[in-house]
């Protein structure tokens, strides 16, 4: 019983540091543990922890160019396209976070980031 308690904790911790909070409480985005999980590789674990804020923040930009990054990182071409065009309509006039994208793309909106990432698949953006 006292193992469960601990591990009901655990997931309790792991649920809030994944953004519990809505973007617009905290003046930020979901992402930073997957995104944590992104830079180490580990994108089945970054990509559960995406589709969770998908569930918890939907059509949230952030959320959904973490999800396209993600695909597209280990070959899901097709899905990362889907993602990406999803980006293409919310994320208009969002300010690109360098945390999520890259340094030096502040003057742009993640809509324009994710048109970036679609010619560089060699799809068109539109």
């Amino acid at each position: 019983m006292r193992r469960q308690s601990s591990l009901f904790a655990a997931i309790g911790v792991c649920l809030f540091t994944a953004g519990c909070l809505s973007p617009t409480e905290t003046g930020d985005q979901p992402g930073t543990p997957g995104l944590d999980a992104y830079k180490r590789n580990q994108y089945a674990a970054a990509m559960e922890i995406f589709q969770a804020e998908a569930q918890q923040y939907p059509k949230n930009p952030y959320v959904e160019f973490n999800i396209a990054r993600t695909y597209a990182a280990t070959g899901h071409r097709d899905d990362a396209i889907r993602y990406y065009r999803m980006v293409r309509i919310d994320g208009q006039d969002v300010d690109v976070d360098s945390g999520v994208v890259a340094e030096g793309r502040k003057n742009e909106d993640l809509a324009e980031a994710a048109c970036d990432h679609l010619i560089a698949m060699g799809v068109a953006c539109n």
